[in-house]
């Protein structure tokens, strides 16, 4: 008998393999490890859950494709070949993973599976799909790093309850049903949750599909959007053997310089160096045009070098601007001209019109109707600035 949430190896022996792994690097214990080899083989050679052209095996005995599940595993498969330096094993990973981009939208809506779950997006795979992204990106696929900005930028963001004005709620518990059902102080409680089930344009999905109206709110969700925020501020900017790479265009701070990201009101970042960096290397989006952009180094006022994106050799791993060695007290100033565009995005043979700045989704047709995404997003010809501190709270913490 198949039944529909039958236990196909993805679920039950693909996901273990990052919280062993994880144990494994924490203790050394030998048969986590093993385990590891195990579960990896039985998804690569054995199982069947990925299709020989990488696309997900959609039967019910495989849960239809549930992507939550396929990524997951493709996440743990991709951290373990890293691991162990199998170069196979990732190819193995990327190659499914190219796939599974096409069925989701540029701006990050999965879907849910590939029957009869189809529209039932979770923020989980979301999740999924950028850690498994930055993972590849890290491992030479470079491309993934646009990939992945895209989806933090717009539905990772997108997800996050913020705005309440729209819940309804009481001050009291006089209308709640004990274990069941609350609706006291609901806005404040779940502020910062992150969507269960969105729809591409709403934060709330009510179709005439599957189970139709289903869980605004999960706990998985909850706790995977945030890991989500997490690795996409982690990843900004990393370091490898004396080598600084700004990875995602974001604002952050980090104790080799910060960034100031003028997106995506303007095509311009800000670094400020705050140590002696050997070699230092600046991703510049696809849409970006690498013949028109230009960079300027400064220190105490004065203009060091200055450059176009026109010279070759200014070029490394694709789409990263390499800018040499720096020095602790520059102030580097990169800008390029933005993207305006629009495209077609399909969710499950649904079509949405998308407008687009640069990496960031500004308008999206057909609207939603309970919390619309994307319509209350602005731009501004100068980009609004407001002062801060990104290491205040580092501060804050020291004892």
């Amino acid at each position: 008998i198949l039944l529909r949430l039958a236990p196909d190896p993805a679920a039950f022996c693909g996901r273990l393999v990052m919280p062993l792994l994880k144990y494994h690097e924490l203790t050394g214990n030998a048969d986590a490890f093993e385990l590891c080899q195990f579960f990896t083989a039985l998804i690569v050679q054995r199982s069947g859950v990925f299709n020989p052209d990488g696309s997900f095996n959609d039967a019910l005995a495989y849960r239809s494709g549930h992507f939550h599940t396929r990524l997951g595993t493709l996440d743990a498969l991709a951290r373990f070949g890293v691991f162990t330096g199998d170069a196979a094993l990732i190819a193995f990973v990327e190659k499914s993973y190219a796939w599974a981009v096409t069925q989701c939208t540029a701006f990050g809506w999965t879907p849910g599976d590939m029957k009869e779950q189809a529209y039932e997006h979770e923020t989980c795979s979301l999740v999924d799909l950028i850690a498994t992204g930055i993972t590849l990106a890290q491992s030479g696929y470079t491309k993934y790093w646009g990939v992945v900005e895209r989806y933090i930028r717009n539905h990772l963001a997108e997800s996050q309850l913020l705005e309440m004005d729209w819940v309804k709620e009481t001050d009291d518990r006089s209308m709640d049903v004990p274990g069941r059902i609350t609706y006291e102080n609901i806005a404040q409680r779940t502020r910062g949750a992150f969507a269960g089930y969105s729809a591409p344009n709403d934060f709330c999905c009510n179709v005439n599909h599957g189970r139709g109206h289903t869980n605004d709110l999960q706990i998985c969700c909850l706790g995977s959007g945030t890991r989500g925020l997490y690795m996409g501020w982690s990843n900004t900017v990393t370091e490898k053997k004396g080598t600084v790479s700004v990875n995602f265009l974001l604002n952050r701070g980090s104790a080799w310089l910060d960034v100031d990201s003028y997106l995506p009101h303007e095509g311009k970042l800000v670094l400020h160096i705050h140590k002696d960096i050997q070699r230092l290397q600046v991703r510049i989006p696809e849409w970006a045009g690498y013949a028109k952009v230009t960079f300027k180094r400064e220190r105490d006022g004065e203009t060091i070098a200055a450059g176009k994106g026109s010279e070759p050799s200014r070029w490394v791993n694709e789409c990263f601007l390499l800018l040499g060695a720096v020095e602790a007290g520059e102030t580097i100033t990169i800008e390029f001209p933005l993207s305006k565009r629009k495209t077609i995005e399909t969710a499950i043979g649904e079509q949405f019109e998308t407008e687009w700045q640069g990496d960031d989704v500004i308008g999206i047709t057909p609207q939603g109707t309970s919390h619309p995404f994307y319509s209350g997003r602005k731009v501004y010809e100068q980009a609004p600035l407001r002062e801060g501190e990104y290491r205040r709270l580092e501060k804050e913490l020291v004892w």
